[in-house]
């Protein structure tokens, strides 16, 4: 990959999966199950004092399998010749996991060549946490994906409305005119 370009499925993973970062950069290549499109949550990689540590998931829930979308089984193809089963995927050309520091500037630029506002690299949870909502109006299914114990979190942390509050009222309307009234269901005559 080039280099302007090398953190590209990184991006794409943590944009779709809703991984956290030190999740994302925890895995190997054992992880990856390309048969059913999923990867397996069983470790982290955290930066601290000055050295990455190995650590198990922050919570029981965060030990999980999460699916994986079209793009990003693509974006980890492209990075798939560097396949070994205990080599993490994302690292750096020394072989260490990569910092935010290492790849802050990766991800404003393409938000800049994308046109869009700059985000951190959480943002990138935020953005898959919103498109999973969108995508299944399931909080218990977002719950399991993020790796919460608690529905709360999810909610109180990511449930942030994707749409204006202006569609709520016709959503309304379209439930109660496919609901008969109360005047016509007590009186079939009128209907």
């Amino acid at each position: 990959l080039t280099t302007e370009r090398k953190w590209g499925p990184l991006f794409a993973v943590l944009a779709t999966t809703g991984l956290r970062f030190s999740e994302a950069i925890g895995l190997r290549w054992s992880d990856v199950d390309w048969d059913a499109g999923t990867v397996r949550v069983e470790q982290t990689v955290v930066w601290s004092h000055g050295e990455f540590h190995i650590l198990p998931p922050k919570t029981k829930a965060g030990r999980r399998t999460v699916s994986l979308t079209q793009p990003a089984v693509r974006a980890l193809r492209r990075l798939e010749h560097e396949c070994s089963p205990e080599i993490r995927i994302f690292r750096t050309e020394t072989g260490a996991p990569p910092r935010h520091s290492d790849i802050r500037l990766f991800l404003h630029d393409l938000c800049d060549e994308a046109g869009v506002p700059r985000i951190n690299i959480h943002g990138l949870r935020h953005v898959a946490a919103m498109l999973a909502f969108e995508a299944v109006d399931d909080i218990y299914l977002v719950q399991q994906r993020l790796g919460h114990s608690h529905v709360g979190v999810t909610l109180a942390v990511y449930g942030y409305p994707a749409r204006n509050e202006s569609v709520v009222a016709p959503e309304i309307d379209r439930l109660l005119q496919a609901t008969p009234s109360a005047d016509t269901a007590s009186n079939p005559d009128q209907s």
